[in-house]
């Protein structure tokens, strides 16, 4: 039978290690680099899915901007071209 001192023996474990995890957790949560950052020099514009497994991406990078495709096979630079700095004719202006 459990005596006293071993039942507070496993939720002294439970409680050191729900803490660990919940440290880590915060941890990274809080210092982590997130996953799709807009604040390096690459950009993802935009990602259009076309089919299984197919898939067209416009990136930006460095003032260039990049048409990829994306297949089961592998990736392919569609066009690349340099970024207009004043890209005001979608808004009228």
């Amino acid at each position: 039978m459990l005596e006293t001192a071993d039942i507070a023996k496993v939720i002294a474990a439970l409680v050191i290690t729900v803490f660990i995890i919940l440290s880590i957790y915060y941890g990274i949560v809080r210092y982590g680099k997130p996953v799709f950052s807009q604040k390096g020099d690459i950009k993802i514009k935009d990602i259009k899915y076309i089919g299984k497994g197919k898939s067209v991406v416009l990136l930006e990078v460095k003032g260039k901007e990049f048409l990829l495709a994306f297949s089961e096979k592998g990736m392919t630079v569609v066009d690349k071209w340099e970024k207009e700095e004043s890209d005001n004719s979608e808004n009228g202006v």
